[in-house]
């Protein structure tokens, strides 16, 4: 069997059912990281999965710094 650091963690959704769900759900999407741009205080990333595309919004604050590095060398 393949090892992974996902745990738990497991997809709740795919990227065409987000829009049907209300604001502030929490949800899991997995998939490729094919954008990250820093505008200030705000981040915008666009993640990839079998079926489409997903945009997050976040600020600078809430992102942990591991993730920055990998994607802002």
């Amino acid at each position: 069997m393949i090892g992974n650091d996902l745990g738990d963690l497991r997809r709740s959704h795919y990227s065409v059912e987000l829009s049907s769900l209300q604001e502030g759900t929490e949800v899991v999407v997995m998939g490729w990281v094919l954008t990250v741009r820093g505008h200030g205080n705000i981040v915008f990333a666009t993640i990839r999965d079998k079926v489409g595309n997903i945009q997050i919004i976040t600020k600078v604050e809430s992102v942990t710094m591991t993730y920055v590095k990998k994607f802002h060398p």
